[in-house]
């Protein structure tokens, strides 16, 4: 044995010098691995794996993972439920907040779910009737905190166009009103369907550019429809195209058309239009626009009492039926004729009322950072109608509560990754720009190369949106307008120019005193949440004390704060404001 190891010994090494050796010709080069070609998957579990991230991407029972049966219970409960979850934290600070938005929807729901039944031909207590029992359902199983559940205006017109063709409303109203919860009753089948077996994603294949038309189109056809009420003409056309509806208006100028009418409506309309403008120029007024059709119905309607204009052919609402929502299980269409039209009605609206829905209620959500399943949504969407139809409601979803929406006043553009910028891009931008001006938004741009800036100049956009709208970096664009939005809310003039010296030398100082890059940010109430919050040096602080020319009152609602931001490389970590900055900003009232 001994013998036929020392012989195999030198064979080994002769080797490994020969391996060795062949790697010689690349000594500086690394050792690179090669990319192997992934197994192929057979057609079964490629199907499976296609099938999980379609419908299951979320890994909805996650959460029912290795737990007691009691405790699975429990979840199941509060995933149909989820006021059982998120009622537990419920306190009397909240319930403030939800009585003030609720009077305030409700003084705007009254007269706008009167005319929204209007649209879909249907008498006014049925509009008032489904905004009370479909939001009581989806408060149980809905999870969006910020949408008002009842009738909108575009499922209103499309669900009484829809209607209209297969039963005429003046000849058979009881076969109209029932054919109306037939096809709200299916409505909620297919919502709660898609939800059920998480086909939302369906939704998705709805393109924008349809959604935005189909809108404007409803917008349109809408405003063309109460041209009958606002001149008091009372033979009208059925027809909702723009010829039909502009003949019947111009055929009727001598003889149809009442003036008494026409003064009330401009008189009011006016009125809705100051009211929205008065909210818009003053947020402490925020409140007028939402209260003013309930304030107009008040008044109209005493008006019109007081002057007996309804005996001169002003047309009035009469009689509503008192009472809560009746019962109409027994009025839905189960067979016949009329039940395959219910359905097809019913599909059509409940499809346009979702997509509607799920795209605010994921709006909402990301604006106020909160998950919200889409599946879940549609659930609840379908068990409200389905329930709202049993009790005298036609089809309801959701729509936007105005008065919540917050103000954006920039938007800031970081250029660093736009390396070049032809004509299409700058036309994008110019685009943007536009439509951010009919918003009373700014565009602002951070960090544009050399390259980009030269084209910005030469085609004139830089001159569009302002020399003072471009900046060096997102700092710099976040320090003056946070600046100048807390002088525009203090009624005062900020010189960006000025600002922008001041946080340099701020920032030299720093320098020089164990501090890093500074720049502003914003600390807020309770009403709003809070960016940033943490321990930073207070030599920019102080330096700014002196040189800047950004104020701030003592006891103000907000209050101005500034933040360190560590630049490591092309990474910005924010870091937050420190408690001995907010103390002395308390006791000085100026920064």
């Amino acid at each position: 044995m001994g013998p036929h190891s020392t012989d195999e010994v030198p064979e080994a090494k002769e080797d490994i010098r020969s391996l060795s050796s062949s790697h010689r010709h690349t000594p500086n080069l690394p050792y690179m691995h090669k990319v192997g070609v992934p197994p192929k998957q057979n057609l079964f579990k490629e199907f499976k794996t296609t099938v999980k991230e379609t419908f299951f991407a979320d890994d909805p029972l996650r959460s029912f993972k290795d737990q007691s049966k009691s405790r699975k219970f429990i979840l199941g409960i509060q995933a149909i439920f989820p006021i059982l979850e998120w009622g537990r934290s419920y306190n009397l600070t909240k319930f403030r907040g939800d009585l003030i938005a609720g009077l305030t929807i409700a003084s705007l729901c009254i007269p706008q779910d009167i005319g929204y039944a209007k649209l879909a031909s249907l008498e006014p207590q049925y509009g008032l009737y489904s905004s009370f029992v479909p939001p009581l359902i989806y408060a149980f199983m809905g999870s969006s905190r910020d949408i008002a559940i009842g009738p909108v205006a575009v499922v209103s017109l499309l669900l009484g166009s829809l209607l209209r063709a297969e039963i005429d409303p003046t000849e058979n109203p009881a076969e109209y009103l029932r054919l109306a919860f037939t096809a709200t009753f299916f409505a909620g089948i297919t919502q709660a369907t898609l939800g059920f077996f998480r086909l939302g994603f369906l939704i998705d294949f709805l393109s924008h550019a349809a959604i935005v038309g189909f809108m404007g189109g409803a917008a349109i056809t809408i405003a063309l429809q109460q041209l009958k009420g606002f001149l008091g003409i009372k033979n009208f056309t059925k027809e909702t195209d723009i010829i039909s509806v502009m003949h019947s208006v111009w055929a009727s100028v001598h003889h149809g058309w009442n003036w008494q009418t026409i003064v009330i409506g401009a008189t009011f309309l006016g009125f809705l239009l100051f009211a929205k403008y008065i909210g818009k120029k003053n947020k402490k007024f925020f409140w007028v626009p939402a209260i003013a059709p309930l304030i107009s119905v008040i008044l109209s309607t005493f008006f019109v009492y007081i002057t007996r204009a309804d005996k001169k052919g002003v047309q009035i609402v009469k009689h509503i039926d008192k009472g809560i929502n009746p019962s109409s299980a027994s009025q839905i269409y189960f067979s016949g004729v009329y039940l395959l039209k219910g359905f097809k009605i019913g599909v059509v609206a409940g499809l346009i009322a979702l997509t509607e829905a799920v795209a605010i209620g994921r709006t909402f959500a990301s604006m106020k950072d909160y998950q919200l399943d889409g599946n879940k949504e549609m659930v609840a969407l379908g068990a409200m109608n389905i329930v709202g139809s049993m009790t005298s409601c036609y089809v309801a979803t959701e729509h936007l509560k105005k008065a919540n929406l917050p103000r954006v006043q920039f938007l800031i553009v970081e250029m660093s990754p736009v390396t070049d910028i032809d004509t299409s891009g700058i036309h994008a931008l110019e685009e943007l720009h536009r439509s951010l001006l009919k918003r009373d938004v700014k565009l602002v741009l951070a960090n544009p190369g050399q390259v980009v800036i030269d084209k910005l100049h030469a085609s004139k956009f830089a001159d569009d949106i302002g020399e003072d709208k471009i900046f060096l970096t997102v700092g710099d664009a976040e320090a003056v307008a946070i600046g100048r939005t807390f002088a525009s809310m203090k009624d005062y003039q900020l010189d960006g120019n000025k600002e922008m010296v001041a946080l340099g030398a701020m920032n030299i100082v720093g320098s020089m005193t164990s501090c890093y890059v500074a720049t502003s940010d914003v600390r807020m109430d309770s009403t709003l949440q809070s960016l940033h919050s943490s321990d930073a040096n207070l030599v920019p602080l102080l330096v700014y004390a002196f040189i800047g020319n950004l104020k701030t009152q003592l006891y103000d609602r907000y209050i101005f704060c500034w933040t360190t931001q560590a630049t490591l490389g092309f990474l910005r970590q924010s870091t937050h404001a420190s408690h001995g900055a907010q103390f002395i900003m308390n006791e000085t009232g100026r920064l």
